[in-house]
């Protein structure tokens, strides 16, 4: 799992996240636009945890949706990064991960 952000996107508070198996291999994709730059990541072992973890994350996230069926989330006002990274805390804690 990870949340990743451009210096365009970051100014307007906005963070992508999303899932993969080997996130070098996924960020190589993403650059080919835009230099995108990690900004918390979850090591989840399995797969089977990371889409929990995913599931988890998404929906607790939800009502922060920039549009409807893209992984791209807005802050609320008034919040920073941290805010994310503590919903992305509160799964590995529910599911025993150790980052």
């Amino acid at each position: 799992m990870y949340l990743i952000t451009t210096s365009a996107l970051r100014e307007k508070s906005t963070y992508i996240i999303g899932s993969a198996t080997c996130l070098k291999s996924r960020l190589s994709t993403y650059n080919k636009s835009l230099e995108h730059e990690v900004v918390y990541y979850s090591k989840c072992g399995e797969k089977e945890k990371m889409k929990i973890l995913e599931g988890m994350v998404l929906t607790k996230l939800s009502e922060y949706r920039e549009v409807a069926n893209r992984d791209r989330f807005v802050l609320p006002e008034g919040k920073d990064k941290d805010f994310f990274i503590d919903i992305f805390k509160q799964g590995e804690t529910f599911l025993g991960l150790k980052n």
